[in-house]
């Protein structure tokens, strides 16, 4: 469960400004705009900046590697006065990130309470190196001068803030446009989308407002070119071919692949040793399913966690693998870190689960391009009850998890059911 107190998604609902209505501005703004400030870096911090940013004068100017820290506290705001009028996207410059997450950035316009919109600063850099994200101005032609940048529950820092000026089609404004091929929001490489925003080998980019580009496995695709005796371990953008030390626990070769012993169906504890309908594999042996199984599947690459809360108010989880008391004897299969699913928390052969209902949650988390209004993470739940399948539920998770809670009210609801034995 790498990071997920840093993948804890957005925060609130945005502020509405107390001043006029920005949709009712004159036409003549609009028009004028690209002929404003030619000096587009924050040069003041304004008042609304919360006492947990540190060091907030160090956002001022341009990047010069002093940067303000926005620390990991709900409600943190850093408000910056660009000093005149400006148009356009909003570069971000930051450093310090370590694991991918989203925040919001609100725009305001000449006057401090005109409020104007909100866009999405996708946080991508997991190295700590410099980097610079694009937030898209909701109105990008209308003038703003004040900008809000929202704290997440995690650390980060930010360099400088520059507005981008009139040009709606350069690259990394998150639009595709022009010669562009994808446009993910920054200037990035080795994220699937160039700096120059064309789409980099060993990836596919979907989408135009903006680009979503996730990795191709060569090696599941077969178009990898490794031998017969090497092993093909996919990377991001390529593969790399190697011996069979590749696999490392908890992973094994089997053949010419690297399987996990604990999960895989086909070599569960070792290689070729078949779980057989109605059997799957959990912690490394094939147990056979019972009254009552789960079964989530996601969309798209990432780390998404399968949480089960039984009538009686118990969860399987991750944190919670039973099968015990505590989880009223239900059993999480194994936790995915890596890949599209499944997980499956179920009651095996002889296990009698509570009558009642149900509550099945999905925490997505770990996902590049972080999970957001742009990023979605389709979801697939999958339940077998007394012996016959259910229709499948289908939806889509469009903010990371706000707690590790699984109740009628979370947000990472995907499901109910309500379970009685067979007659």
């Amino acid at each position: 469960m790498p990071g997920l107190l840093l993948m804890l998604g957005l925060l609130g609902a945005c502020e509405g400004g107390s001043g006029e209505d920005a949709s009712a501005r004159p036409a003549a703004l609009e028009q004028g705009a690209q002929a404003l400030s030619a000096h587009p870096y924050a040069n003041e911090v304004e008042y609304g900046t919360t006492v947990a940013v540190r060091n907030p004068d160090a956002a001022l100017g341009a990047p010069d590697g002093k940067a303000a820290t926005l620390l990991s506290l709900l409600g943190t705001a850093l408000v910056l006065d660009l000093g005149e009028p400006e148009v356009g996207h909003l570069e971000v410059h930051y450093q310090g990130v370590t694991v991918a997450v989203v925040t919001q950035v609100d725009f305001y316009g000449p006057g401090r309470d005109d409020y104007l919109g909100t866009g999405y600063l996708h946080l991508v850099g997991l190295d700590g190196r410099p980097r610079v994200s694009v937030v898209r101005n909701p109105r990008p032609l209308t003038p703003y001068r004040y900008v809000r940048v929202r704290g997440i529950l995690g650390v980060y820092h930010v360099d400088a803030v520059k507005a981008r000026g009139g040009n709606q089609n350069s690259c990394g404004d998150g639009s595709v446009g022009g010669t562009e091929a994808c446009d993910d929001g920054n200037t990035q490489a080795d994220d699937g989308c160039g700096a120059d925003c064309q789409v980099e080998p060993g990836y596919s980019c979907q989408g135009t407002e903006p680009s979503v580009c996730s990795d191709l496995d060569e090696c599941t695709l077969g178009t990898d070119d490794c031998s017969l005796d090497e092993v093909c371990v996919n990377t991001p953008g390529g593969y790399d071919c190697q011996g069979p030390q590749a696999c490392e626990l908890p992973y094994s070769i089997c053949g010419t692949a690297c399987v996990d012993l604990r999960l895989d169906d086909n070599h569960c504890g070792a290689c070729d040793t078949v779980c057989g309908a109605p059997s799957l594999c959990a912690r490394g042996g094939c147990v056979e399913v019972g009254d009552l199984r789960f079964l989530a599947s996601w969309g798209r690459e990432g780390d998404a966690d399968l949480l089960v809360r039984t009538p009686t108010g118990k969860t399987v989880s991750f944190f919670n693998r039973g099968p015990s008391e505590a989880t009223d004897f239900g059993l999480l299969a194994g936790d995915v870190a890596r890949g599209q699913g499944p997980e499956t928390v179920f009651w095996a052969r002889g296990q009698t689960p509570p009558s009642g209902t149900y509550v099945v949650c999905l925490l997505a988390q770990g996902f590049d391009p972080p999970m957001g209004g742009t990023a979605p993470v389709d979801y697939t739940l999958r339940i077998r009850s007394n012996g016959q399948e259910v229709p499948p539920i289908t939806g889509r998770l469009s903010a990371p998890p706000a707690s590790f809670e699984c109740t009628e009210d979370s947000e990472a609801r995907i499901g109910t059911f309500t379970w009685q034995p067979s007659p």
